[in-house]
């Protein structure tokens, strides 16, 4: 029983799943537990699924612990899938990534599939890019969700690293350093972009392919939530007070 509950947990996942452009090519409902599992919204029909842990992370006896999850909603602009790796913060999972795939494939589009114990790359895996792997070093996970404008996807993790990149390419423009864990997703106003962090601290920064810091502000209490613009107005949520920001 106690089996079943675990397994029900971690299929569960942390967030709900989203419906693709009736325009698409199908209707499919996206979940993610580690992988992207996208069925047919009429008929339930598995379309694709698209798994991006090692076979060693697929096979692992306490498999939440061990897999990669993807803790944030994914994002879709009309044509591709944008989605970023998280865990728990006390899962011990350092290994993240941020993944750009194509989502009109059917069967197992994932990077790599299995085939008799071993691991062997998919001839017909949808992934368009990824970032893994930064300096030589693992990218850290992240529970903050992505930022995509129409030129731009803006990322921040746990380390506290900023980072921009060109959305259709992957390739990194510049990265910026907050020194506090990021918890909420950016934030995109027009061409400026806003981070929080763990630490109180919220830098405004240019929305662009050059790096720019345009200003910081710290308000002295951790902020573990996504910044919000309305009537413009940037309203920032802490533990126990809410602020109001005007121009």
């Amino acid at each position: 029983m106690g089996r079943n509950i675990e397994k029900a947990l971690y299929v569960a996942g942390f967030f709900t799943g989203i419906d693709l452009d009736e325009s698409c090519l199908s209707h499919v409902f996206i979940r993610f537990i580690g992988a992207g599992l996208a069925d047919e919204r009429t008929t339930g029909k598995r379309k694709w699924q698209f798994d991006l842990n090692t076979l060693a992370e697929r096979r692992a006896k306490n498999a939440y612990a061990k897999r990669r999850l993807l803790t944030e909603s994914p994002v879709f602009d009309g044509e591709r899938l944008y989605f970023v790796i998280g865990a728990d913060r006390e899962g011990g999972v350092e290994r993240g990534g941020i993944y750009c795939i194509d989502p009109f494939g059917s069967g197992d589009v994932s990077p790599e599939i299995i085939v008799e114990n071993s691991s062997q790359k998919n001839k017909n895996s949808k992934l368009i890019w990824e970032h893994s792997e930064f300096e030589g070093k693992q990218v850290h996970i992240s529970t903050a969700g992505l930022c995509v404008t129409p030129s731009f996807l803006f990322s921040a993790d746990l380390d506290g690293i900023v980072k921009c990149f060109d959305k259709r390419s992957g390739k990194l423009n510049w990265k910026h350093d907050m020194q506090a864990a990021v918890i909420g997703t950016p934030l995109v106003v027009g061409d400026t972009l806003y981070v929080a962090d763990e630490d109180g601290d919220i830098e405004v920064l240019k929305a662009s392919a050059e790096y720019e810091l345009i200003s910081s502000m710290n308000h002295s209490h951790p902020i573990e939530s996504s910044l919000i613009y309305a009537d413009e107005t940037l309203f920032v949520v802490t533990r126990d007070k809410v602020f109001a920001i005007g121009e």
